[in-house]
């Protein structure tokens, strides 16, 4: 539940702000407390107008702000990563979470955790004192400030070390969402067992960002699968996408009824090297 204007105002002091870089630079110098930022409550100016701006407008802002920075911080490599995307290799990290940044900052109203995020989560049974993972929500990124203030939160996740999967978070629902394009027996207790610790981190960061509780539901979709073991990657670059559209219906013929799993290879590097030659 989003806090009160009143109250807003009361824990955290405006300042004009010309861009959502300013706002970063400004954590940096203690003007803001990135604890107790709320995106929509805190009144957004611009230098010039002086003109409050829209819940949308400041969505798009950031994460065209914070998916930029994120593209070029990842420093995708061609012959490294993206060669990934040849033949039937098993695409990395890397150009997962490159091509979840595009869309999720063409769509300006989403907050893409990449794929080190859930590794980090994993790597400790309790939330409590993990300063690996707080860090997240009070560094000087402001897409992480409040993650609660966007429509959708996704997950890039890892299941077992060896196989791509994605999360999806519907925040006015409290609903978290598997998509898991192989859906075989192996891996129903990591699948689980992700859903669990990424309700957990929600619940606990929901907390302690409102001092309110609230409780999430978990699931697992239906969703295209793949027949063959390598191409995961391509699975979970195309259920971003579509679902970053406003897509439900993740089934085969919707993902791929119109191309192939290669041409979605060729499709994603095309893409990544075009908005990183854009920044």
């Amino acid at each position: 539940m989003r806090s009160s204007t009143a109250e807003s105002n009361k824990r955290v002091k405006p300042i004009a702000l010309n861009s959502y870089q300013e706002a970063t630079r400004a954590v940096r110098n203690g003007q803001i407390d990135p604890s107790l930022f709320d995106l929509f409550s805190f009144a957004r100016q611009t230098k010039n107008s002086k003109a409050v701006k829209t819940e949308e407008e400041c969505r798009r802002e950031l994460c065209q702000d914070a998916y930029s920075e994120m593209l070029k911080a990842l420093d995708v490599k061609e012959d490294y990563d993206l060669s990934t995307l040849e033949g039937t290799k098993w695409i990395n990290d890397q150009v997962l979470n490159a091509f979840a940044f595009c869309h999720a900052l063409e769509a300006g109203n989403a907050v893409v955790f990449p794929s080190e995020f859930y590794c980090k989560l994993t790597q400790n049974d309790t939330l409590e004192n993990h300063t690996d993972i707080k860090c997240w929500t009070t560094n000087p990124n402001a897409l992480y400030w409040n993650i609660f203030e966007f429509p959708a939160i996704f997950f890039v996740v890892n299941l077992a070390g060896s196989h791509w999967a994605l999360v999806s978070c519907d925040v006015t629902r409290r609903i978290i969402t598997m998509y898991d394009s192989s859906g075989k027996e192996s891996y129903r207790q990591d699948r689980q067992s992700c859903l669990m610790m990424i309700k957990q981190y929600l619940e606990e960061e929901y907390t302690r960002k409102t001092k309110l509780t609230s409780c999430w539901e978990t699931r697992e979709a239906e969703c295209a699968q793949q027949t063959d073991t390598n191409s995961c990657g391509v699975f979970v670059c195309r259920f971003i996408e579509l679902l970053l559209q406003g897509e439900e219906n993740l089934s085969m013929d919707k993902c791929f009824g119109d191309f192939t799993i290669e041409t979605m290879r060729s499709r994603v590097g095309k893409e990544i090297r075009e908005h990183i030659s854009s920044l």
